[in-house]
């Protein structure tokens, strides 16, 4: 598949720069803030290998994600797709921040 785009959450236009209109596109045609990860080839390997990848991201200095990318499973060893979950890390971040400067 051409990694095309499906259907996606108001609150991941964050994070891409993602307009309505831009479903049927496909995904690399989207620009995003992540410096952390290559998002592209991640999810080019997932769609390859249909290994789950899971790896913690940062945005900017005080946003982090740990980002899933998983192969949309329609039967067993069939893939039509890819899903990608972005979880919101921020409390984590800075209570662990916090502990070490409580030490």
């Amino acid at each position: 598949e051409q990694l095309c785009i499906r259907k996606f959450t108001p609150r991941i236009k964050n994070y891409f720069k993602i307009l309505d209109n831009d479903i049927g596109r496909p995904l690399s045609h989207i620009s995003h803030d992540f410096r952390d990860i290559d998002i592209m080839q991640v999810i080019q390997d997932v769609q390859m290998n249909g290994q789950t990848v899971e790896k913690r991201i940062c945005l900017n200095e005080n946003q982090w994600f740990m980002v899933r990318i998983v192969p949309y499973r329609v039967a067993p060893r069939m893939f039509s797709g890819i899903v990608v979950v972005f979880v919101d890390l921020d409390w984590m971040h800075h209570f662990l921040k916090e502990a070490d400067r409580l030490g």
